[in-house]
């Protein structure tokens, strides 16, 4: 009987290793599975990629030019700790009584408007320089014109990047801008690339892969600063 015992228990020991082990193997296989689903950024719609991020909802107060906006922000419990208090524009605050925060938007760079422009910055599809600083001040001027024209006094959501820092080097927010139209959602830094108002502004950020192929694309079509000579 004691034998019979013994053997029985090994016998569950053993039953119950297998099991385990069993168990082991699917988990991590459905793990994998669930790694390997997750969509690329660079591969997603615009709704997939808004829903899947932190956002904020903003009102677009002033454009300083085609890449940087002041926006009034509209904060709650679930999103304040997004934004720190002391980056707000006190006279805003004072004055006004606005939240205004001063944003870059992320991965693309419109030609200057106030600043000087570098003729090694922008390259056409055929490698050509656009040397002429004339020219590029020029299209900075219809760059501002376009933001103006899409974002003034819009209501926006900006979304931030995963992979970039959340502020550039002078402080300012780094963030995609998008705007809800008829339950579509547009990325604003895209349309300055598919319109030819920017080139992409080489960082660490998801959806470069994505961006560089727009900007080829609008270079090899020569859409609008593109068309150079």
């Amino acid at each position: 009987m004691k034998d019979d015992s013994n053997k029985l228990n090994f016998g569950n020991c053993i039953f119950y290793t297998i099991i385990m082990i069993i168990l082991a193997s699917v988990l991590s296989f459905s793990g994998c599975i669930a790694f390997s689903l997750e969509k690329n950024p660079n591969e997603m719609n615009n709704t997939e990629f808004f829903n899947s991020h932190e956002k904020i909802l903003a009102k677009v107060d002033k454009i300083v030019d085609g890449d940087t906006v002041y926006v009034d922000v509209i904060l709650n419990d679930s999103n304040s700790y997004l934004i720190d208090p002391w980056d707000f524009d006190s006279k805003s605050k004072e004055q006004y009584n606005k939240s205004v925060i001063k944003l870059r938007l992320l991965g693309v760079d419109t030609p200057e408007t106030y600043g000087n422009n570098y003729p090694d910055e922008y390259i056409t599809y055929n490698g050509i320089f656009i040397s002429n600083l004339t020219y590029l001040k020029l299209w900075g001027n219809y760059a501002k014109n376009y933001t103006i024209d899409e974002l003034t006094n819009k209501t926006v959501y900006l979304i931030f990047d995963k992979k970039s820092d959340k502020k550039g080097k002078y402080g300012r927010y780094l963030v995609y801008i998008f705007l809800e139209n008829d339950g579509r959602y547009v990325n604003f830094n895209e349309e300055l690339l598919h319109n030819g108002y920017a080139r992409v502004y080489i960082s660490d950020f998801e959806l470069k892969e994505k961006f560089l192929k727009i900007e080829e694309n609008s270079k090899k079509n020569k859409i609008r600063m593109w068309d150079y000579p």
